[in-house]
């Protein structure tokens, strides 16, 4: 329990005589002494409860490996069902630590990729570095027209003979200068 501060008020005799013709550097010096006590004791109390686990020596991967070992052999988690393997991220990264901990490291392994494939837009970052790293040169001095671009696209082969390139909705053989909601 922390000590409590003294009252001048409730101090009598010689309690109050001696609280008074204390001097600054008595004072500093309990103040100290005091403080030394409360970590001394703290730091004690960190000892007593510190208790290495059973094997693990202290190392951090001993830790880990007991932490693992323990989880393995554990209470089991419950699978997703059909529905909730589905939810993107979630579903595969709950079965990737489900075969975990039932010892199928491949399956994790699959699961654990599936997971990461659905955090990542993977197909579009492709895409992105396969024209970043062809170094896609269509500008020209002045301006850029859509006949320059389309042919530099195909010429790097982003753009596959055929593929609409500048409309959002695919034309699917209709004509650009048919009057149509596609064509803008």
């Amino acid at each position: 329990m922390a000590p409590r501060q003294v009252d001048p008020a409730r101090l009598q005799g010689d309690e109050l005589q001696q609280g008074y013709l204390q001097s600054p550097d008595d004072i500093e010096r309990k103040r100290r002494e005091a403080e030394a006590r409360k970590h001394a004791e703290f730091v004690a109390s960190i000892h007593e409860n510190e208790r290495e686990p059973e094997g693990a020596q202290g190392s951090p991967l001993g830790q880990a490996v007991e932490a693992f070992h323990d989880w393995q052999h554990g209470p089991k988690m419950a699978r997703p069902n059909l529905a909730e393997s589905f939810i993107p991220v979630v579903g595969p990264a709950w079965e990737a630590a489900a075969d975990l901990q039932d010892g199928n490291y491949a399956g994790a392994a699959f699961n654990g990729a599936m997971a990461v494939a659905d955090a990542l837009p993977v197909g579009v970052a492709a895409k992105g570095l396969k024209a970043a790293s062809k170094g896609i040169g269509i500008l020209k001095e002045g301006s850029v027209t859509a006949d320059a671009a389309r042919k530099v696209l195909r010429k790097v082969k982003i753009a596959k003979p055929g593929q609409e390139i500048h409309h959002t909705v695919p034309l699917d053989g209709l004509g650009r200068n048919v009057q149509d909601w596609r064509n803008h």
